[in-house]
């Protein structure tokens, strides 16, 4: 398993490797004990999770076209950012991984002159959907 360098004076995630990276396991959960060591909480969080418990899906609470995978938003807005390790190569991200502000980068380029490719892989287990049947049966699942 890969594990980042967090850079909290810098709002940085340094991706320490190229090749495959899990966005809940590599990045978000490492963030979390990044977060419980020394005095990391003092800087702004740098991920958010938004998640659907799965205990709800039959409750009324959640409406028709909730994606029901977990979310990870970079707080791009407050600085954080993601850099690629530095060399020439190719970086896969696994999962969810979101911006915070849509008009704000989520990467930032190597330090020296390389060439590295990065690529995010967005997962979509299931989106809930409602649909009728002809004997107007009211049917609520996944898609």
């Amino acid at each position: 398993m890969p594990t980042p360098t967090f850079d909290g004076d810098n709002t940085l995630i340094i991706l320490t490797v190229d090749g495959e990276w899990d966005t809940e396991i590599d990045l978000y959960s490492e963030w979390k004990q990044w977060v419980k060591l020394s005095d990391n909480s003092k800087y702004s969080p740098a991920f958010w999770r938004q998640s659907i418990d799965q205990s709800l899906l039959s409750s009324a609470e959640i409406r028709i076209g909730t994606d029901t995978e977990a979310q990870f938003f970079l707080n791009n807005e407050e600085g954080w950012r993601i850099r690629p390790v530095e060399g020439d190569g190719e970086t896969l991200i696994i999962g969810n991984i979101r911006r915070a502000n849509a008009e704000l980068p989520l990467f930032v380029p190597t330090v020296g002159m390389y060439k590295h490719l990065i690529e995010v892989e967005v997962t979509n287990r299931g989106t809930i959907e409602e649909s009728s049947s002809s004997s107007g049966v009211t049917k609520i699942g996944f898609s």
